[in-house]
């Protein structure tokens, strides 16, 4: 569904387009770029209406003070309201609603913090193919996150999660091709060229800087080859990535 069609429903009160349409404002998702005084907007007409995914994101922009001032009352309100329907929920096979548990888990919004139940709520999202659960998913085996590090369960993940049109995951899976870490040492410069421009296309700035140098030294510069290979070295060493989202 494109923004336009989610934000006609959003205006229409549809609680869940509300906070879809707070979400590509906070990530510049499907908008030109990240306005978090737009996402609050769209996140508290969301949470008002006893949305949970709009009282996640709440808590989240009041614990971070993304375009809202912090405030820690109003964020545990939410967190614990929004933790309560997730887990309520959770036993429905709703993948979306796993996913948002996992983050209550990781983030301790609303429960106490535990990486191995969040883990599994990654893990039971990620098995009914939602891109975001495994994006995830990689990044626990790429952490260790709840879970015992791994770096092929990581590649094998990353790769899912791209399929899938998941664009931290595009980029990522676009770096391990320029690495040449799952294929032998080998790069796959074109390869790596598609998933990049996949990621830079729903406006993954990294991934832009990364396509535009591909470019700028041909379909495999010796430049790029180097930087890449060094950065996404360092990345595998320590399974790379520093946050869940």
């Amino acid at each position: 569904m494109d923004y336009d069609e989610i934000l006609q429903k959003a205006e229409q009160g549809n609680a869940e387009a509300q906070a879809e349409v707070g979400y590509c404002h906070f990530w510049g998702h499907k908008v030109e770029e990240i306005n978090y005084e737009e996402a609050v907007k769209w996140f508290k007409l969301s949470a008002d209406q006893g949305c949970a995914y709009g009282q996640y994101w709440m808590q989240r922009c009041l614990r971070e003070g993304l375009g809202i001032e912090p405030n820690r009352l109003q964020e545990n309100d939410y967190a614990k309201k929004a933790f309560q329907w997730f887990s309520k929920e959770a036993d429905q096979e709703n993948p979306k609603v796993q996913l948002y548990l996992g983050y209550c888990y990781q983030e301790s919004a609303g429960a106490i913090h535990n990486p191995k139940a969040a883990f599994e709520c990654y893990m039971k999202a990620a098995q009914h193919g939602l891109a975001d659960a495994e994006y995830c998913l990689a990044i626990c085996y790429a952490q260790g996150f709840g879970t015992e590090q791994n770096g092929d369960e990581y590649v094998a993940w990353t790769r899912k999660a791209a399929e899938h049109g998941n664009s931290p995951s595009q980029f990522n899976w676009g770096s391990i091709l320029l690495s040449g870490y799952a294929n032998e040492g080998n790069p796959n410069y074109e390869e790596a060229a598609i998933w990049l421009k996949k990621s830079a296309e729903q406006g993954h700035v990294g991934a832009q800087l990364a396509l535009a140098k591909l470019y700028e030294n041909g379909s495999g510069g010796d430049t790029l080859a180097i930087t890449s290979a060094k950065l996404t070295k360092d990345k595998m060493q320590t399974f790379g990535i520093k946050r869940l989202r």
